[in-house]
């Protein structure tokens, strides 16, 4: 027959490593929904930015050069984080495109002013 008192400490030790794996297994999964968050939440915020920028360049440019232009991260430079695409058509609109790498961030379309008017 088992001794009661022998078995005690392994019974504990078993529940212990239970609940360590439990709280591992859910802080791994609340790490990921963080991250993913946080990677979501800079997405936004470039894009905000470029949209800014789009919209403010197509509110004040008489005319807009057609084009593609490289811009830094604070879109206040020139550089190569962002990739700015300028199309005119033949029908007096435009596109105003924002990239970042291969990501296409905000496409404008917009009425050229000299035209049409």
């Amino acid at each position: 027959m088992k001794n009661v008192e022998n078995s005690k400490p392994f019974s504990f030790f078993l529940e212990f490593l239970l609940v360590l794996f439990f709280f591992a297994i859910s802080m791994m999964i609340v790490f990921r929904i963080y991250t993913q968050a946080a990677l979501i939440h800079q997405e936004d915020a470039q894009r905000l930015q470029a949209l800014t920028y789009a919209r403010t360049q197509i509110q004040n440019e008489d005319e807009l050069v057609p084009g593609t232009y490289g811009l830094s991260e604070d879109m206040k430079k020139e550089g190569s984080f962002y990739q700015v695409v300028i199309k005119e058509e033949d029908s007096g609109y435009g596109t105003f495109s924002v990239y970042k790498g291969e990501t296409e961030l905000v496409v404008l379309t917009y009425f050229s002013k000299g035209e049409g008017l």
